[in-house]
């Protein structure tokens, strides 16, 4: 019974990691049982130096629909949604939130494009685990967040792969998704394509704060995202251990309701087309140097629609429009056609010194054109309120990371230098239509060591301290073109952070126990917050 139980493992398991081949030799008929014990990668994950929490997919399974649903129940995590299906939602991490908090898909930062993907379009069913640091963010993540990150890993599919779901839900709220993959033996391609549609009505009731007494019904907060893409994906081709290539499209439509009074026709639109290059490739020019690389680019075109000039109260009272030229949200009347560019390469390297040693080098640089453009402003105010604007942005992290007694001992050691160069216009003075040319460049260094020491087989202790930067994201210094006005010289945001905790695990025949204890501490400066402000004079 042993041995065919040893065929078999050895008939299974190559096929199943497909990257690496192993050889078992045996001797003798003494071999009664075998046991094949490996730590997963959650676990490995867990008991790095670094302050993360793994949430697998056995954890996800049947317990929540979205992903906001799955980080609200992890410790040091809280979310905070404004309404509905689709409405805006900020995570906290420790008490930082926002843009300090980075989001990942597969590493593939995508705090940039929050008003194109989010983190619910990604459906659970897709996911294979989701990591979440909690202060430092690892150097192959690349990036300046310096609140923590989240990373979702998605699954890596069978080579044959067809699944659709659809679900119905409360306030009409409708879900789409599938996912199409299928291999091609004769050239070794893979081919994917996948696609999803949401939509709710949101027409829930709510009470007004500042009408005690008052419950209305929001019937204008319509939401509506149609998600399509599609890869090419080669593995062990042209000397690269992976090429990818993927694209994706998002549309999205979303009403705008309000709070003091009601809102009846504004809404904002974005249409999104994007694509991304993988390459992958072990020992790129010599013996244990690794080499991820991944291009991308997008094209974003939309904006604010608010071209109202009736109002109302929640009774029906015909109200006083906010401005002779009409608008429900402010005083100025929007129609939006903004366009913006934005391209992005990431590089990972790795040099494995030893078995105990390892260096990595990582570099992100990306380039923001943000081209805004509003007719309908532009011919009431006689000027283009939005200005043009660009932004780059560089970020170079070099990590060392060693093991010593027996293992017992990690640390990991990360510094980093952050450079960034704006270009825009600005009012010559607050409330001027004259725009004068204004330009920023600015660069700094951060530095980041994690510790974990095993006191006992079942207790490790673990640390870490950062002092880190965050540079300012192109819709903050550049604005949105409708909102957020440009802010060209905010600086960046800077943060002391330290965390101390203990772990216990131990396994069992029938399970596993696992008990974190941690205490952390957070300084952050020069912090950057939205503010209200009065816009450009009418001439």
């Amino acid at each position: 019974m042993g041995r065919w139980l040893l065929l078999a493992l050895l008939l299974l398991v190559p096929s199943l990691g497909q990257a690496q081949t192993d050889s078992v030799e045996l001797k003798g008929q003494a071999l009664k049982e075998v046991v094949i014990s490996a730590k997963s990668k959650e676990r490995k994950l867990h008991e790095s130096g670094l302050p993360v929490s793994v949430i697998s997919v056995r954890q996800l399974q049947g317990t929540a629909s979205s992903i906001d649903d799955v980080l609200a129940r992890t410790a040091g995590i809280t979310i905070r949604q404004t309404g509905g299906v689709g409405s805006s939602s900020r995570l906290s991490v420790r008490g930082l939130e926002g843009k300090r908090v980075g989001v990942y898909i597969d590493e593939q930062p995508i705090g940039e494009l929050s008003d194109m993907v989010s983190l619910n379009d990604v459906p659970i069913d897709m996911i294979d685990h989701i990591e979440v640091y909690k202060g430092i963010v690892p150097n192959k993540l690349g990036g300046n967040s310096m609140g923590g990150a989240v990373n979702i890993v998605l699954k890596e599919y069978p080579p044959f792969y067809l699944d659709g779901s659809y679900e119905v839900g409360s306030f009409n709220t409708h879900r789409l998704s599938t996912v199409l993959k299928r291999h091609d033996r004769a050239t070794g391609l893979t081919y994917g394509i996948g696609g999803g549609f949401i939509y709710s009505a949101n027409d829930y009731k709510m009470s007004l704060p500042q009408r005690q007494g008052l419950t209305v019904r929001r019937e204008h907060d319509h939401f509506r995202k149609i998600l399509a893409g599609g890869s090419i994906t080669a593995e062990e081709r042209w000397g690269l251990e992976r090429a990818k290539l993927e694209f994706f499209l998002a549309n999205t439509y979303r009403e705008l309701q309000g709070i003091v009074t009601p809102i009846d026709s504004a809404y904002n639109h974005n249409l999104s087309i994007g694509t991304s290059l993988l390459l992958k490739r072990r020992h790129f020019l010599l013996p244990g140097l690794d080499l991820d690389n991944e291009l991308s680019g997008v094209y974003s075109y939309g904006g604010l629609r608010d071209r109202a000039t009736s109002r109302r109260d929640w009774d029906g009272t015909p109200l006083p429009p906010t401005s002779p030229y009409g608008g429900e949200l402010q005083n100025l009347p929007s129609d939006g056609h903004n366009r913006s560019y934005y391209i992005a390469d990431k590089l990972y390297m790795t040099y494995t010194l030893s078995g105990k040693q390892a260096l990595s080098l990582s570099a992100r640089l990306a380039a923001t054109v943000s081209r805004p453009r509003d007719d309908y402003q532009r011919k009431r105010m006689h000027y283009e309120a939005s200005r043009p604007g660009d932004v780059l942005s560089l970020t170079l992290g070099l990590g060392h990371e060693v093991y010593a007694f027996d293992d017992r001992f990690l640390s990991s050691l990360t510094g980093k230098w952050y450079y960034y160069k704006t270009r825009g216009e600005q009012p010559s003075y607050f409330g001027s239509s004259t725009f004068v040319p204004v330009s920023s460049t600015k660069g700094d260094f951060g530095i980041s060591e994690a510790l974990r020491y095993q006191l006992l087989r079942p207790l490790m202790v673990k640390g870490s301290v950062a002092w880190e930067l965050r540079l300012p994201s192109s819709e903050e210094l550049l604005g949105n073109g409708y909102l957020i006005l440009p802010s060209t010289a905010l600086s960046p945001e800077r943060s002391l952070s330290a965390n101390l905790g203990l772990l216990f695990q131990s396994s069992y025949s029938y399970g596993r126990t696992e008990v974190e204890i941690n205490g952390f501490y957070n300084d952050v400066r020069d912090m950057t917050r939205l503010v209200s402000a009065i816009g450009p004079a009418l001439q």
